[in-house]
């Protein structure tokens, strides 16, 4: 099993984080691990749906990928996508044309790129084809087109070099300034959080963040948006330090689209969704006018009173770009704003958002789509590693070869054509056409969740630490024995120091915890003030409070044990849910003779608990970005209220999710044997049994004593 685990780990190159967590992987990361799950099982036929806008690698990268593996497995692939000339980065055999239910074409790429199918069906033809079909080339399947290398070589220079020297050049910037110094409005002078970047937006300008994975591009937008609090530096909105605003007053004048809709989306309806952040208004009318008319530009009016989960991936980006845009907020940012779009909604929505830029509102948008970039936006900002490494046109940036390559970039097909017909500048080539970190990163805090770590704890194995965990738990729950509940108190601190676990990493739950414990306390005293009494026989009164309720010694000194119990046995509860590797836990689990499909379930759980919370989160931000009151310093039940509307969708969300991943383990064959082997299962070792032989004296000290002296010490007689 180990091996196969591997092999299929080295096909998509995540061999080395094999013994990481989930949520400590990028996006990228898990979609390899994704893949690496399909195919240990060393399938002969992968589908992947619109893998380009879904998976977080350039998609250059992305089409590498799934053409290596295609070649290490000799595996059938079948890609739905509509960004063609991306998928055509590496070679494909054919082209399936689907539209309205139908096969309209199957044919070799050379001979649909031959015809005007694809434009006539809504699917944007690459852009080399458009620039030869300017120039008056016959475009035939002779010229073998989907390849870059042979049809550059097959390429009739002369005709594209005369019609492109025929063409008025770009008009130069009359300013003469370079990018981003006139009138800046949005201004970032010096943000360390990103290893001190410095950079100016104009009012209006139309702007694109580019960079790989994890460069710092969204963390840039959540800083601007305050979703985020830079360490040092400033963000500064027409001059004034942005600082003391929080999430809502910034989104009085910037609206924020996140890449994932479900992040942002909390209602059921699509109407309410996008006048969520309407409400307030008496104005019934004028808020059903703003969001009619905002639907009818995104292309959502026909949907306007469907439910959100009936919708596809592309239609809930466009519901939540909606409902950003009925803000009419003066500066938008789009992380991918076009992901899952097919090239008539792509060309909409962009559209649109030009026709706003045109309108005075400042647009900056995170891609990974160069077409974008070159089409819509004349400067682009190039992050690395948390740096930004360029600001320059977007020309300039797909033209320089040492930049693409240490951003991840996609060349594009126009640059590669302008070299071989040795047209320069190929910048001017580039922007002729489309005309006519290190990241510092702050997740939210997860409520509970494997922490992986170097310690005795963690390199015990699931069965000796669920083992060790039910005769602990046992130890402390038959007895109330006081000095036996403060020697189980410290061997559990003991257990902290030993796991390399830090208390603050849990503080949520230990937060939780002392709170449950008061207010227990507090009803117990409530319902009965005198049960100390009753089990001590004495009666020591230091004050009196009113009716029957009495403050006694003997009381507060039986409410002190009830503590001590739940403090001694839940932290090593919340130990060995953050030290066991929810795989681990569940071989455990069958270890013991449970199902082996019960103790996955229960992995599952564990291991969504912090995507579960980090979505929570996002949703918040989301939308305290639309005005929606949720931020500290709101009136609390304001805040409980909309806590609940958040939390009733996620909830939904969820069990659509639930759902998926059973549809997608059953097609890989899960529960149809008896038994199954566990990739994280280990053998015994010395400090197992010693653990176990640890955890059973401590439950038999703990019985020994509760049948020597009683389950209660009584320290009043």
């Amino acid at each position: 099993m180990h091996e196969i685990t591997r092999h299929a780990a080295e096909l998509v190159g995540i061999e080395n984080r094999l013994d990481h967590a989930p949520h400590e992987l990028s996006g990228g990361q898990k979609q390899r691990v994704s893949l690496a799950g399909v195919m240990v099982d060393q399938v002969k036929i992968l589908m992947f749906d619109e893998p380009l806008p879904a998976w977080t690698l350039p998609p250059a990268r992305a089409i590498e990928l799934i053409d290596e593996i295609q070649h290490k497995t000799d595996t059938t692939v079948l890609i739905i996508e509509h960004r063609l000339e991306d998928v055509l980065w590496r070679n494909v055999d054919r082209i399936v044309l689907v539209n309205e239910g139908t096969i309209l074409a199957d044919l070799r790429p050379d001979e649909l790129l031959a015809t005007h199918m694809l434009a006539e069906n809504g699917i944007r033809e690459p852009l080399y084809l458009t620039a030869m079909r300017y120039a008056g080339i016959a475009i035939t399947p002779e010229k073998r087109l989907p390849m870059w290398t042979p049809w550059c070589w097959m390429m009739p220079i002369p005709p594209a070099c005369k019609w492109f020297h025929a063409l008025p050049l770009p008009e130069p910037d009359p300013t003469g300034a370079p990018a981003g110094s006139a009138r800046p409005w949005l201004a970032i002078p010096r943000a360390e959080h990103l290893h001190d970047i410095s950079f100016s937006i104009g009012k209006g300008e139309m702007v694109s963040i580019v960079g790989r994975n994890g460069a710092g591009k969204s963390t840039l937008a959540k800083l601007i948006c305050g979703f985020e609090t830079p360490e040092q530096g400033q963000v500064l909105l027409n001059g004034r330090d942005l600082a003391q605003d929080n999430i809502r007053r910034r989104a009085q004048h910037i609206g924020y689209v996140m890449q994932n809709p479900n992040q942002m989306i909390s209602k059921t309806m699509i109407f309410e969704e996008v006048a969520l952040a309407l409400q307030g208004s008496d104005d019934q009318e004028q808020i059903r006018q703003r969001v009619e008319d905002t639907l009818k530009v995104c292309g959502l009016y026909p949907f306007r009173n469907w439910p959100i989960s009936a919708l596809s991936f592309g239609q809930k980006k466009r519901v939540t770009i909606a409902s950003v845009l009925v803000q009419q907020p003066e500066l938008i940012i789009l992380d991918e704003p076009t992901a899952g779009q097919d090239f008539r909604h792509y060309t909409d929505i962009m559209e649109f958002l030009r026709g706003l830029n045109e309108q005075g509102v400042t647009v900056v948008m995170i891609t990974h789509d160069m077409h974008l970039m070159l089409e819509y936006t004349p400067r682009a900002l190039v992050f690395c590693d948390g740096q930004l490494i360029a600001d320059r046109s977007a020309a300039a940036v797909l033209c320089d070869p040492e930049l693409i390559e240490q951003a991840a970039l996609k060349e594009t097909s126009l640059f590669t054509l302008a070299n071989r017909c040795g047209i320069a500048p190929a910048e001017d080539f580039n922007r002729t056409l489309p005309m006519n970190g290190r990241c510092a990163h702050m997740a939210a805090n997860t409520v509970l969740n494997y922490l992986p770590r170097q310690s005795v704890v963690h390199k015990m194995t699931g069965t000796t630490k669920l083992a060790f965990f039910l005769l602990f738990t046992f130890a402390s729950m038959i007895t109330y024995n006081t000095w036996v509940l403060l020697g189980l108190m410290a061997v559990s601190f003991a257990a902290f120091k030993l796991s390399h676990i830090k208390l603050r990493e849990v503080r949520f739950m230990l937060i939780f915890m002392l709170v449950f414990l008061l207010l227990n306390n507090l009803f117990i005293f409530l319902f009965d003030p005198n049960q100390g009494t009753t089990l001590y026989g004495t009666r020591h009164v230091l004050f009196h409070l009113f009716w029957r309720y009495d403050v006694t010694a003997e009381q507060l000194f039986y409410m002190v044990n009830i503590s001590l119990k739940y403090f001694v046995a839940l932290p090593v509860a919340i130990l060995f849910i953050s030290a066991t590797n929810p795989s681990e836990f569940a071989a455990s689990l069958n270890s013991i003779g449970i199902s082996y499909k019960v103790g996955y379930s229960v992995a599952i759980a564990l291991r969504y608990i912090p995507d579960i919370q980090r979505d929570y989160h996002s949703i918040s931000q989301a939308q305290q970005a639309r005005g929606v009151e949720l931020g500290k310093s709101e009136p609390f039940f304001a805040r409980l209220k909309n806590s609940v509307s958040i939390l009733l969708p996620l909830i939904l969300t969820s069990l659509n999710r639930i759902d998926t991943i059973s549809n997608a383990m059953e097609l890989r064959g899960f529960g149809k044997n008896g038994k199954r082997t566990w990739y994280t299962q280990r053998p015994f070792a010395k400090r197992d049994f010693a653990a176990l032989a640890f955890g059973a004296a401590l439950l038999l000290v703990s019985l020994f004593v509760t049948i020597r002296y009683g389950r209660f010490y009584n320290p009043f007689v």
